[in-house]
């Protein structure tokens, strides 16, 4: 009996040595990432110039699956448990983060573009402002994808349509 015992708690002693070294690896992981952030926010390379995601923290479940989705190496990873922008202007706006979220934490936004002249100010309808009758669709409006560029082009013709 007492044999049992005592290979009862060596093996509990080990499943705690090995669950402790986990964790010590997973903080490790955790800590390079943070590091990684404020050497970006540092560079200036955290905030994205145009196309960037946006984790909702609440509804985030911590599950990695939009950082193996992103194709763009360093954009997103897990901090805390949770997604996390590491390096936003890495991004290129491919929305695959935002697609593999089971649910829907992740949205990939347009940033800050008013001070920007680049970027043409447009209304809901994809109309230019200061120049009606003009829309724009695709690049133009900022958004690379020639999957954005269809939807824009579709909601363009509705709004021509429409009128």
């Amino acid at each position: 009996m007492s044999w049992v015992v005592l290979a009862a708690l060596a093996g509990a002693l080990v499943f705690a040595l090995l669950v402790t070294l986990q964790r010590r690896a997973d903080l490790g992981r955790m800590s390079q990432t943070v590091i990684r952030r404020d050497e970006a926010v540092k560079q200036g390379a955290a905030e994205a110039e145009l196309q960037h995601p946006v984790v909702d923290l609440s509804r985030c479940l911590g599950c990695a699956t939009c950082v193996a989705a992103c194709p763009e190496d360093g954009v997103l990873d897990l901090v805390h448990g949770q997604a996390a922008v590491v390096r936003g202007a890495r991004c290129i706006g491919a929305g695959a983060c935002e697609r593999e979220c089971p649910v829907d934490a992740i949205t990939v936004t347009l940033g800050d573009t008013s001070e920007r002249d680049d970027v043409p100010a447009l209304t809901q309808g994809l109309e230019a402002v200061g120049a009606p009758g003009l829309w724009l669709a695709g690049e133009v409006t900022a958004h690379a994808l020639i999957r954005t560029a269809v939807e824009h082009g579709a909601r363009v013709a509705a709004a021509v349509a429409a009128r």
